[in-house]
């Protein structure tokens, strides 16, 4: 009898299990019957709408912030604009002033509106005997009796 190694014979004993194993074909296998289910996905339709309704409130918020941030620019730069035209024009109101004279003024009112210094005929002094007093007559409005009646009240 030969002696065989046994790695080498490990073919013999594929040949020997294929012969008393028969193929059976895939068909004829039953295989096990496959359950079916269909899942359906409910969607969350209200945490959809409650994230797109936050997203638009923040995009909306943005926007007036961005709003809000230029339109304080605009009038911050507006103020400065406003604060330096009046210091120019306190400017010019001195340096007009200061190059004015009297003999100036006099020329001009004299050429320009035809204006002379009065004569003596024109001048009427008047002497009051007794003291020197002055009364001012002032009608209130509406607006201003019922503020004074009020005021009165407290």
């Amino acid at each position: 009898m030969e002696k065989k190694n046994v790695a080498v014979d490990y073919s013999r004993f594929e040949r020997r299990q294929k012969a008393v194993e028969p193929e059976v074909p895939l068909e004829l296998v039953e295989q096990p019957r496959r359950r079916v289910v269909h899942v359906r996905t409910k969607l969350p339709y209200k945490a959809l709408l409650t994230l797109a309704l936050a997203a638009v409130s923040m995009i909306a918020v943005i926007i007036s912030y961005n709003s809000v941030w230029t339109a304080n620019a605009v009038n911050a730069q507006l103020d400065r604009d406003y604060q330096q035209l009046k210091a120019e024009e306190q400017q010019l109101m001195q340096q007009e002033v200061g190059n004015l004279s009297l003999r100036e003024i006099e020329q001009q009112a004299r050429t320009e509106y035809n204006m002379n210094t009065p004569t003596q005929d024109q001048i009427v002094y008047i002497s009051m005997n007794g003291t020197d007093s002055a009364e001012v007559y002032h009608q209130e409005g509406f607006l201003e009796r019922v503020g004074n009646w009020i005021a009165d009240l407290f």
